[in-house]
């Protein structure tokens, strides 16, 4: 007897098991690859960034462009800091100069969200990203995972593809082309500065033809961690 209600009772657990399966399974299935590749980018994004950040900019383009800044122009030694804020772009600013030389950097702002700020400020989560953007994992290799992306509604021909971490779905690349022509490619590589992950360098590539023509490196520095910034930078 003790047997048969052992088998009975087995039998129950088995089956109560298989129906958690079952029922698990499409709630499992639901969550795209996209989707998680999605969500696991904007948990490392929160995790790994602080609330505010200035740093050092520097790169040989930098430094050939502040040369030229004529003596009367100046106030002090140049120098090329990003200001980061949560919430807000980032933006590059020269310090030590008069006015009409503050801002003769801005051209590098929009690569400068190439490290995750512009994927971010197209969707709060990814119902609002799916909505207008589509999201298309593309094979892949042991460290990074490709996914294309383009708007919805716009020439299929033109698109990005960012190379996401397998590691913690950092952006290390990404590739912009335009009419199925690459555009310009932008690597990321990244340091530890306290608790956080930040970048480091930063290569930008722009190409003609399909031939790179032009080649900026930028380096980032002397990371100060949650600073408070005057709202007057980002103007």
């Amino acid at each position: 007897m003790k047997e048969n209600f052992a088998r009975k009772t087995f039998s129950r657990l088995a089956w109560a098991a298989f129906l958690v399966f079952v029922c698990l399974v499409p709630l499992a299935a639901a969550v795209s690859g996209e989707q998680a590749l999605y969500e696991r980018f904007v948990s490392g994004m929160v995790k790994n960034q602080p609330k505010s950040f200035i740093c050092r900019i520097t790169g040989n383009a930098i430094t050939e462009s502040l040369a030229r800044i004529p003596a009367d122009a100046r106030t002090g030694q140049p120098e090329v800091c990003v200001y980061f804020q949560r919430g807000r772009a980032h933006v590059i600013r020269v310090l030590n100069v008069n006015e009409f030389f503050r801002n003769m950097f801005s051209a590098y702002q929009p690569y400068l969200a190439m490290t995750g700020a512009w994927i971010e400020a197209r969707g709060s989560d990814w119902a609002a990203f799916s909505r207008d953007y589509e999201m298309k994992i593309a094979g892949g290799d042991a460290e990074n995972i490709p996914a294309r992306i383009s708007r919805r509604g716009e020439d299929a021909g033109s698109h990005a593809i960012f190379y996401f971490a397998r590691k913690d779905a950092g952006i290390r690349q990404v590739q912009f082309y335009n009419g199925d022509r690459l555009a310009y490619s932008v690597a990321n590589t990244y340091s530890a500065v306290g608790n956080y992950n930040l970048p480091q360098s930063m290569t930008i590539t722009s190409y003609r033809e399909g031939q790179a023509y032009s080649v900026s490196s930028l380096s980032f520095s002397a990371y100060q961690i949650n600073p408070v910034i005057r709202a007057e930078f980002f103007k």
